[in-house]
């Protein structure tokens, strides 16, 4: 099962270079992803700074019912400053990377940041 980077959502919702690639990966994996709470606040935050409530809500519906939004642990908070010491992740990238090792997750991005962290977690780029 994967955790699904919001770089990956970002792609589609503006239409960058690689929107198809993660398209096609959420797609194809219907139902085999959880989205971390970070996520979607991030993504809520971004399309209303934008004045896209809308966009927000219509995000919401197109989302597959069986998603789960994973929460960080009160334990995962302690260990952010740990994860930015140990691999030099900013608070985003430390709080998915928290989320998917809680969770045995493997993290689905396109953020070459998390090349950072080795073997600590499993990365799919996209």
């Amino acid at each position: 099962m994967d955790l699904v980077d919001t770089n990956i959502f970002l792609e589609i919702l503006f239409q960058q270079t690689k929107a198809a690639a993660c398209e096609n990966y959420l797609r194809n994996n219907a139902g085999k992803f959880f989205i971390s709470s970070f996520t979607l606040h991030t993504i809520g935050v971004l399309l209303f700074k934008k004045h896209q409530p809308l966009a927000f809500e219509q995000f919401i519906k197109d989302f597959p019912p069986d998603t789960t939004v994973l929460p960080l642990s009160a334990n995962g908070y302690s260990i952010l400053p740990t994860v930015k010491t140990n691999f030099n992740l900013d608070f985003d990238d430390s709080f998915q990377f928290v989320v998917a090792q809680e969770n045995d997750l493997r993290l689905v991005t396109q953020d070459p940041d998390f090349k950072k962290v080795g073997s600590s977690i499993q990365v799919l780029y996209i």
